[in-house]
């Protein structure tokens, strides 16, 4: 699971099948730019990912940008 300020993005979602456009894949994290990435944490711990339940099981990246969205 992704959380990009503080917006969740799950894992499922970040690479996905664009039936529209002949079915190729994109990933939606794409459109960070690496310029505008503050911090990246990785959460692991079952203390810290409980906060996101279920979907934070097998692991949490949090990205911080400079701007926020």
């Amino acid at each position: 699971m992704y959380v990009i300020d503080g917006l969740p993005i799950v894992s499922n979602d970040v690479s996905t099948t664009d039936f529209s456009n002949d079915g190729k894949s994109y990933n939606p994290l794409t459109f960070l730019n690496p310029n505008d990435i503050k911090e990246i944490r990785v959460l692991k711990d079952p203390s810290e990912t409980a906060i996101y339940g279920s979907r934070g099981g097998n692991g949490v990246i949090l990205i911080t940008t400079k701007n926020g969205f």
